[in-house]
């Protein structure tokens, strides 16, 4: 007898819940090394950049509550136009994940150089679209 179409809808659900639960417990770094355990030894640390880290806050139309964002950027490159990339935290997650949990500033110095700045802010309760209580994250970000 074979799989039902439910069956395989729910098995694979169940894989996505559980890669999430992965990608929660031990972060983003090391999702390879967690999946492919018998694959070699625990990855290299990722050196610590010298990179400068701004922290603030920001009001918005489009938010009812202050949000806190911050940015990280190559020590030369401070005073100067940098082009940025803008990393969106999870659901009810904050921009210090992005900066101190995730160090995605040593992560880019690492692997692609200091090319450009991140810029993380709070993830808030919603998410990244129009809600029907009027809070809109994205318009935040865009204006």
């Amino acid at each position: 007898m074979g799989i039902t179409r439910h069956q395989a809808l729910v098995a694979g659900g169940g894989a996505i819940a559980a890669l999430a639960c992965t990608v929660g417990v031990v972060g983003p770094g090391r999702i390879r090394h967690r999946l492919t355990r018998d694959c070699g030894p625990d990855p290299l640390p990722v050196p610590r950049s010298d990179w400068v880290v701004a922290r603030r806050t920001l009001r918005s139309k489009s938010v009812p509550e202050p949000v806190r964002y911050a940015i990280a950027r190559p020590r030369q490159s401070v005073g100067a136009p940098t082009p940025a990339v803008i990393c969106l935290p999870g659901r009810g997650d904050v921009a210090a994940t992005i900066v101190d949990s995730y160090r995605m500033q040593d992560i880019v110095q690492a692997t692609v150089g200091p090319r450009f700045a991140i810029v993380a802010v709070d993830g808030g309760s919603s998410y990244w679209h129009a809600r029907a209580g009027g809070e809109d994250r994205l318009t935040m970000l865009l204006d």
